[in-house]
């Protein structure tokens, strides 16, 4: 409050470098959330490219669902109707549940390493 006053004071000896004092502050007042607003930007452009890879990679995962051997003799027609089917479909919690457990099967396998010694443990 004492500062403030003291600021006050100054400013009104002199009428006309209040006007100026006032422009100054506007000024930088601006500069420091205009650095603000870019700093968030460059973040933002970040984490927006952070996006875009991780949807490409999950997009090759899927690709790879689709090249697969055994995948190679279906009809192109009847993935896109069974790709329509689950997308009809995905808000049934049952037919959903599988789904995620086979999806998961398949984007998580066990290492051989790992099937291997719980087998020779048996």
């Amino acid at each position: 409050m004492i500062a403030v006053r003291i600021f006050y004071d100054k400013v009104f000896e002199n009428g006309e470098n209040y006007l100026i004092t006032q422009k100054n502050i506007g000024e930088k007042c601006m500069s420091v959330l205009q650095r603000q607003i870019e700093a968030l930007e460059k973040k933002k452009e970040k984490i927006n490219s952070q996006i875009k890879s991780l949807v490409e990679k999950r997009n090759q995962k899927l690709l790879m669902i689709l090249n697969r051997d055994h995948n190679a003799m279906i009809d192109p027609d009847i993935i896109a109707g069974g790709l329509l089917y689950v997308c009809e479909n995905a808000s049934n919690p049952t037919l959903a549940k599988q789904w995620r457990e086979t999806g998961r099967k398949f984007c998580r396998p066990q290492s051989k390493s790992k099937s291997e010694s719980s087998q020779k443990t048996s």
